[in-house]
């Protein structure tokens, strides 16, 4: 064999080689590209949901893998907070949805194509004070973190007005949003009274001598203070309970912001 026959044997024999690797790194290149590309695909995952706080005061924490895309906005008929979560999966314990507070009530589920939603039932009106899309700080995903407060009614349409006048819906970036621009003036607002008789349902309160409960004493009294300001015509009353009907401290409190009260009578007969 010449130097010629062996330098040819060599080329085709280096570029099968050549070709060879040429198409392991076509290869490996190419799954590469396909699992970023599956995993950009993949669905999120809503991994975490929590409720802290009060009848006038509601914090709610969703916890996620990775950034959420949500478009979030305000229902009434009723008071509801609505978020919409783009290609997100849910992974949520049922129980931590339990209402509690100023949340009526917790819905979460699939809208199809991949999209969830979430649906915060307020107990009547309230504020969405802030609205935050946040990275959680030991890098491990994201959460969404929401503060609620109890509010009027007159209030909570300003929001819808201001929702309407914007794009209809509000979406939320890492750097959050809020609906509304914060209280609104009120020129036509009378001076509201919200009595409070205190105790009802299963509290009962003090029990007199001849078995009078202070629950019903001070729901009598309270209604006929309710009729005597009334009928005055210079107050707009209302009355936390008006039923035996057992609420909490921050119940109470709820109610009276939510009329927007300039005077709250907390009535009891020890």
């Amino acid at each position: 064999m010449g130097l010629a026959d062996f330098t040819d044997k060599g080329c085709r024999v280096g570029g099968r080689i050549l070709v060879a690797l040429c198409l392991s790194l076509l290869v490996v290149v190419s799954q590469g590209f396909f699992s970023v590309a599956d995993a950009a695909d993949a669905p999120l995952v809503a991994k975490g949901y929590k409720m802290a706080g009060d009848a006038t005061k509601m914090r709610i924490v969703m916890d996620f893998d990775r950034e959420p895309d949500i478009k979030w906005f305000l229902l009434r008929g009723p008071n509801r907070l609505v978020i919409d979560l783009a290609n997100t999966r849910l992974a949520i314990d049922a129980k931590d949805l339990k209402p509690r507070g100023l949340v009526k009530g917790v819905r979460l589920g699939a809208l199809g194509e991949g999209a969830s939603r979430l649906i915060v039932t307020g107990k009547g009106p309230f504020a969405v004070d802030k609205l935050d899309v946040l990275k959680n700080e030991d890098g491990t995903g994201y959460r969404i973190a929401i503060d609620m407060s109890a509010a009027s009614e007159r209030e909570f349409d300003a929001a819808l007005a201001n929702q309407a006048l914007t794009t209809g819906s509000t979406v939320s970036t890492d750097k959050g949003g809020r609906v509304g621009t914060g209280p609104v003036s009120n020129p036509g607002h009378r001076f509201t009274v919200v009595i409070d008789p205190g105790h009802g349902g299963v509290d009962g309160g003090a029990e007199g001598l001849n078995g009078t409960i202070e629950k019903n004493v001070t729901l009598a009294f309270a209604t006929e203070l309710r009729d005597k300001l009334t009928a005055i015509g210079k107050y707009d009353v209302f009355m936390t309970r008006d039923t035996d009907e057992y609420l909490r401290l921050d119940d109470r409190v709820r109610i009276a912001r939510q009329h927007e009260a300039d005077l709250l009578i907390s009535i009891h007969a020890d």
